[in-house]
């Protein structure tokens, strides 16, 4: 699917468009409009070469392109374009799917049926920080964030929120509060949020990096940008990473695939209203 024939989707459609899809078209298979558990089992098993990642797709990487752009620190070059290694998936299907059936495979638990598909849909992508080293490029943000959060998107707003907090209060340039972070040897931040803090800093307050990244619906209360990020389920930010609780799971499901849709229905209508004054 080209950029223009997204834009032709309707706000229903888009927001939830599987970018499976094209994936699936590159490699010749075929997608099972009943089945989405069975589409991503089949995704997982056909990650090879390029064009590989839903979340980094030509197409992912254009949409980037076209709500972001340059504006923030997303590369440490003066690289002026989304690249590969841009893009990152904020909540996993594979770690709670795991967790649900351990060992055992279900095609049918409905939530999860919702959950397989809105994983790759764009309310659950988002640009981060990407380095070159030499020739080839990487996201310290992407390969490092699940060792601290088994890619639970609300316990990587958490880490962000406290360093963008303690920026805000600490008046300094970004440079200088790195100094200052390195020097006293703190372990206050998680190591992805450090090798990444230019690109989260550059938002320069938690509000701003809520709403430029359309994230309210990730919030306590999505009507206050400074509120805090929603636990996916009690005591998640005290407690253990993951969880096999079934409780909890189906709290997290709940909760997550309704935040997936209305940060989906933002990005739509953001990208509509740019896509009309082109």
């Amino acid at each position: 699917m080209t950029f223009d024939e997204l834009m032709e989707l309707s706000e229903e459609e888009f927001i939830n468009y599987d970018f499976k899809r094209e994936v699936f078209d590159l490699r010749n298979l075929i997608y099972d409009e009943k089945n989405p558990i069975a589409n991503i089992i089949l995704y997982k098993g056909n990650i090879y070469g390029s064009q590989s990642d839903c979340d980094r797709l030509p197409l992912t990487l254009e949409i980037y392109k076209r709500l972001w752009g340059n504006q923030f620190e997303f590369w440490n070059t003066k690289q002026t374009d989304f690249v590969e290694a841009n893009g990152e998936t904020m909540n996993s299907f594979v770690t709670p799917y795991k967790a649900f059936y351990k060992e055992t495979y279900d095609l049918s638990n409905p939530i999860f049926k919702d959950y397989a598909k809105l994983t790759h849909t764009v309310g659950n992508f988002i640009p981060v920080y990407a380095i070159k080293n030499n020739k080839n490029w990487f996201s310290p943000f992407n390969s490092k964030r699940y060792k601290s959060t088994y890619d639970y998107w609300d316990l990587t707003l958490n880490h962000m929120k406290v360093i963008l907090n303690d920026f805000m209060n600490s008046n300094d340039s970004i440079e200088i509060f790195l100094e200052n972070t390195m020097n006293n040897n703190t372990f206050k931040y998680k190591k992805y949020i450090i090798e990444s803090a230019k690109w989260i800093l550059s938002f320069k307050t938690w509000p701003n990096f809520v709403e430029k990244n359309f994230l309210q619906s990730f919030l306590e209360n999505p009507k206050d940008l400074t509120s805090e990020p929603k636990e996916f389920w009690r005591n998640h930010f005290k407690g253990t990473v993951s969880t096999k609780d079934e409780n909890n799971l189906s709290e997290f499901l709940t909760f997550v695939n309704q935040a997936i849709l209305e940060r989906s229905s933002l990005i739509y209508k953001q990208l509509k209203l740019n896509y009309e004054f082109l």
